[in-house]
């Protein structure tokens, strides 16, 4: 009868030999074995503050740093995280492996504030928050001594929350929403204007991965709203304009800010990438 020292210590299956210096079966073996002797995990080489075309270069995942004990990030931090976390979702798309590089780079450079503000303005409305925070709560502005703006301030961060309850906008819309406008090819789509530098075969690539997009969002609509549904596609797509709009706002409060203040030592995370557009 096989004792408990017998047993694998992994997977608890019957073993009788050791393997990597423990007592395993077969599988768990060969498992480990894969594991060892693959394909190595290649990591990402730029520690500390790598760039956007850095990050879009680097086909694995983005390895984040457990947070510490007791201490609470501030807005500047925030930001990066919410930005870093942005471009690691925009990088898993299918479509993402099929573009070449540079495209990759365009395509992320162009689309990820944009894409970063809607989210943080779903999770706010699903909050039932009337304006944009950070997930502890926290202003999406970094706290300074001048009074700069403070209606434009408003304005940035309850413009795409307000859109949200506007049009009652549903979790599933909301996922192929932001879908259709991360797919942003530009000429081929009238409602939606060019990333600058995108190849020809990266639009075409984007072109076809938006219809199909579209046409999953038309038929979402169909089955929910029946002969309104074109109706509501429109009213959807109206949101696109809006998110325009509010970086506009995002680029005139940097501008006041510069304006008012020449030596500000740091960049509001939300102004972080202006220099992309």
């Amino acid at each position: 009868m096989m004792t408990p020292l017998e047993m694998c210590l992994i997977c608890q299956r019957p073993a009788n030999s050791l393997n990597y210096g423990v007592l395993s079966c077969d599988a768990c073996k060969i498992f480990f074995r894969r594991i060892i002797f693959g394909k190595p995990v290649k990591f990402c080489a730029n520690i500390g503050n790598p760039t956007v075309e850095e990050l879009a270069r680097s086909f694995g995942p983005i390895q984040f740093l457990p947070k510490l004990e007791n201490r609470q990030p501030d807005s500047i931090q925030w930001g990066n995280l919410a930005a870093l976390t942005t471009i690691d979702y925009m990088k898993k798309f299918n479509f993402m492996g099929v573009l070449d590089v540079e495209d990759r780079i365009v395509l992320i450079k162009n689309s990820f504030t944009d894409f970063d503000m809607l989210s943080n303005a779903r999770r706010s409305f699903d909050l039932k928050k009337a304006e944009s925070a950070f997930p502890d709560g926290s202003d999406i502005f970094v706290k300074i001594d001048h009074d700069i703006c403070n209606n434009l301030e408003n304005k940035i961060r309850c413009r795409l929350i307000g859109r949200f309850c506007d049009l009652k906008i549903a979790a599933e819309e909301f996922l192929i929403l932001t879908c259709i406008f991360f797919c942003n090819p530009g000429e081929f789509h009238y409602l939606f204007s060019a990333h600058p530098n995108l190849s020809l075969s990266g639009r075409k690539i984007l072109n076809t991965y938006q219809k199909i997009y579209t046409s999953c969002l038309l038929q979402y609509s169909f089955l929910n709203y029946q002969q309104n549904a074109p109706s509501r596609l429109t009213d959807l797509f109206s949101l696109y304009h809006s998110v325009k709009k509010a970086h506009e706002e995002i680029q005139t409060h940097f501008f006041f800010c510069k304006t008012k203040m020449p030596n500000l030592p740091f960049k509001d995370s939300l102004h972080t990438n202006l220099d992309f557009f």
